[in-house]
């Protein structure tokens, strides 16, 4: 008798925990309307990557969309539309009928009918599977026609992982480079794009950005010129040869030499390391005749991080 008193008491000590541990969330048909009333009062539409009190995907398949943008290489990944709304555009954008299919508040699917346009009779009908977190709803997959967007995705990256593609030829992406960037007629591409026009890789963009935050406000970095000519300033600067050294498809070494100024016939001559980036090279490294620009940056911030911690200690 006290033993089975003692397993009761477990089962309802065990289950008590539990509940305390995934409180129940609350109306997923609510969750859901809130989502689409941005669309539908033309406001900003949420977004697929927001975390924190913006966080409308379940951890699982958010992890999947940040490794699709991730593989994509700031290209379009799989993702050609917003799927909550089924679209690339929409206008006032109508719900007709949102459906409960199944509810245990830990775990729901609904069926949702809309159009994207208000005007237009056509209509798109398609299934969340909301999960549960810390009492709100969360998507966690959108069923379609064409499946589970959740397993469609991850498919989509297993397959870019195992066969990844290869970056063009090195010679052909510093060609265009040098011809983009310093053509007479367009401002260059900021160093610190991050998106399809992404120059430096993301560790040397890192390195950049320590080092920023270890330099005084009103005064300039490591950085004050374009390490992609080893200058401050040029005129119809021109690329004399690129020879490629070594080459795997995930890293390369080439050496390029050009003139800066068109009426000096000195040439200057860098090192590039590239990285690949999906389908696309990336600058990791510039090494000039004084040596390698990422040693060089680490050991600036190293140095003004010291500078600024002798000034804090008063020495």
């Amino acid at each position: 008798m006290i033993r089975t008193i003692g397993g009761l008491f477990l089962i309802l000590l065990l289950f008590s925990l539990s509940a305390i541990a995934a409180p129940p969330a609350g109306d997923p048909t609510a969750f859901l309307q809130k989502i689409y009333a941005s669309y539908t009062n033309g406001f900003e539409s949420v977004s697929l990557l927001g975390t924190g009190d913006r966080q409308i995907l379940s951890d699982e398949l958010l992890s999947v969309v940040e490794e699709d943008n991730k593989l994509a290489g700031g290209e379009m990944g799989f993702l050609d539309a917003d799927p909550i709304c089924a679209c690339q555009d929409y206008e006032h954008l109508a719900v007709d009928n949102i459906k409960v299919l199944s509810n245990d508040s830990q775990i729901s699917a609904v069926e949702v009918t809309f159009r994207a346009f208000a005007d237009s009779p056509a209509s798109v009908t398609q299934t969340f599977m909301l999960k549960a977190k810390n009492g709100a709803w969360l998507i966690d997959d959108i069923v379609t026609g064409n499946g589970s967007l959740h397993q469609n995705m991850q498919n989509s990256n297993d397959e870019i992982k195992r066969n990844p593609p290869e970056p063009e030829d090195p010679q052909s992406f510093l060609t265009t480079l040098y011809a983009i960037r310093y053509s007479q007629n367009d401002r260059p591409v900021p160093l610190y794009e991050t998106d399809s026009q992404q120059i430096l890789s993301d560790s040397l963009l890192n390195l950049l950005a320590e080092n920023r935050k270890a330099t005084p406000v009103g005064e300039v970095g490591y950085l004050n010129g374009d390490p992609l000519c080893g200058c401050q300033d040029y005129d119809r600067l021109t690329v004399t040869s690129i020879n490629v050294i070594s080459n795997d498809n995930k890293q390369t070494t080439t050496v390029v030499k050009l003139r800066v100024f068109k009426d000096v016939a000195d040439e200057s001559v860098l090192t590039l390391k590239l990285v690949a980036l999906s389908d696309r090279w990336v600058v990791d490294d510039v090494i000039d005749n004084e040596g390698s620009m990422r040693a060089a940056i680490e050991l600036d911030t190293q140095m003004r991080r010291e500078q600024l911690a002798q000034q804090k200690s008063g020495k």
